[in-house]
């Protein structure tokens, strides 16, 4: 067995074990995620129980369910509509994140969220890293907020 297949199958067992929150189970990733994931422990609200936009119902959350890893699949990812209400997109994609990163922290839970190369303008033919700086309508939208 291949030494990367040893690590997924160890990987796999621990995250059995463990008590996860995963945000976004509606949406395209997050329903594979869930579907693809039976035998985990996951409580996956839907949007109507939890609004990430809302830190109060962000922390009630993490007080019913005490999650030991918080998924993050929920975004505000139509590039048009992400144009034409700036703000909005600004606070899911950035502010909410924040405000769950620093729930976890509180609730001593680690965070897994995921991000788009949207936030880059895309010229780049390797990988973007943490320190890429964005550019585009995210850099524009950060600039006029």
């Amino acid at each position: 067995m291949a030494r990367g297949r040893e690590d997924c199958d160890r990987l796999s067992a621990i995250m059995r074990r463990m008590r996860m929150l995963l945000i976004g189970s509606t949406g395209q990733l997050g329903s594979d995620l869930l579907r693809n994931n039976p035998g985990h422990d996951i409580a996956a609200p839907e949007r109507g129980d939890l609004d990430i936009t809302r830190p109060d119902q962000v922390r009630a959350a993490m007080e019913r369910h005490r999650p030991e890893l918080v998924v993050n699949c929920a975004a505000f990812h139509n590039v048009p509509q992400c144009e034409a209400h700036p703000e909005q997109a600004f606070r899911v994609n950035c502010t909410a994140v924040r405000d769950l990163a620093i729930a976890c922290r509180d609730a001593g839970a680690r965070l897994f969220t995921f991000s788009t190369d949207y936030v880059f303008g895309g010229e780049s033919r390797t990988p973007y890293g943490e320190d890429d700086l964005p550019r585009g309508w995210i850099a524009a939208m950060k600039n006029t907020l």
